[in-house]
């Protein structure tokens, strides 16, 4: 009798539980596994080991041989699908968010263009107003980051069922898309906060 250590069963994401081995002689069972290891290739490893058993039992039926690395693959198959769909998903979501971060960082600059107008009027320089255009986004876009840091660490606990040896809230993940998204908002406030601190004053006062 001994103590192996823990093993997964039938999936990558089994569960630990408690197990007992017991010889063939002691809990006989209408089928048997056999694990075999080996420096060959499979294709010739299978052939030896089929007939060392039909050598031993021609009656045996050997079914369901499999590689280690197809029975990983399969396991991982349906966690690997629920990603390729999350990550597409996630990143159709953020090409969604940065084109509605885009227009309405540039409507809200175009309603600020009279006001716009008249700091050019009066000799603010056009890195002043790139300035302070990018401020006032990047402002709308720090209250967004804390709103939905939030709402994912509410969130992401859901999804701890299609995650392997991730957490849930891992904070480098978070960290890390947190960034990526403050980047992608800088380039969206940055575009029309060129075009607005390059209008001429003449012209934004007069579509006031």
């Amino acid at each position: 009798m001994g103590i192996v250590a823990n093993e997964k069963i039938s999936a990558l994401n089994d569960d630990t539980s408690a197990v007992v081995y017991a010889s063939y002689e002691q809990s006989p069972v209408y089928f048997a596994n056999l694990a075999v290891r080996a420096d060959l290739a499979p294709e010739a490893l299978e052939r030896a080991v089929r007939g060392t058993l039909n050598r031993l039992n021609p009656a045996q039926a050997i079914l369901d041989v499999r590689t280690l690395d197809r029975i990983k693959m399969v396991s991982a198959a349906s966690g690997r699908l629920q990603t390729t769909l999350m990550s597409t998903f996630s990143t159709v979501a953020l090409l969604l968010a940065t084109i509605g971060m885009y227009g309405v960082l540039s409507y809200s600059v175009a309603l600020r263009m009279y006001e716009i107008g008249i700091r050019a009027a009066l000799g603010a320089s056009y890195s002043k107003l790139l300035a302070a255009v990018l401020a006032r986004g990047l402002r709308l876009t720090a209250a967004g980051l804390a709103i939905g840091l939030i709402a994912a660490i509410n969130v992401t606990p859901l999804l701890s069922s299609v995650l392997y040896r991730v957490q849930a809230n891992d904070p480098y993940l978070m960290a890390e898309m947190a960034t990526i998204l403050l980047l992608v908002s800088m380039l969206a406030c940055a575009i029309p906060a060129r075009r607005a601190a390059k209008v001429d004053p003449i012209i934004a006062l007069r579509g006031e």
